[in-house]
């Protein structure tokens, strides 16, 4: 079970090919789980990845 975080709203679970195929778990991990929480508005800077730790993405669905 995931504890709660302040402002977390949801739990993004990635994850890339190669790393389904890597037998060894500790050089490369099978998944990655990153926090993200809804912002009003997606900035430019932070939508090309010039703020490595941030990043902004559009997403829509019933319960966005």
């Amino acid at each position: 079970m995931i504890p709660e975080y302040d402002g977390v709203e949801w739990w993004i679970i990635t994850s890339q090919t190669c790393n389904l195929y890597n037998t060894n778990f500790e050089k490369v991990p099978v998944f990655e789980v990153v926090a993200a929480k809804s912002v009003d508005h997606c900035t430019n800077e932070f939508k090309r990845g010039d703020k490595p730790r941030t990043l902004h993405v559009q997403a829509a669905g019933p319960e966005v």
